[in-house]
């Protein structure tokens, strides 16, 4: 079964195909490529005749229209100011603790 799958794919021509990985993100402008090297595919005697290639593979696995995607923007933040009030407000129970702690001893 894997065969076929392969076979179908590769549109039932043996040799040698070579490996590339890419990776790319949305900043980037060339993606990073790295060569994995070259695999030599070899299939049984008869076995494209086996499998109907009239097919394509195309319609289901071959290039698909470009999906565009809507980013939300970036997410407002508050004031700094604000941010260092509420942090010394839960800040400032735990350093009195500590005080009444520290004094006890």
């Amino acid at each position: 079964m894997k065969d076929a799958v392969v076979l179908k794919t590769l549109g039932g021509e043996p040799g040698e195909f070579k490996l590339t990985v890419l990776v790319g993100g949305k900043g980037s402008e060339e993606p990073l490529s790295q060569s994995l090297g070259t695999i030599e595919l070899v299939f049984p005697q008869g076995s494209a005749e086996r499998i109907n290639l009239s097919t394509t593979v195309e319609n289901k696995i071959g290039f698909k229209p470009e999906i565009y995607h809507t980013f939300r923007g970036t997410e407002k933040t508050p004031p700094i100011f604000i941010s260092l009030l509420f942090a010394g407000v839960v800040l400032t129970p735990w350093i009195v603790l500590i005080g009444l702690v520290w004094n006890a001893f």
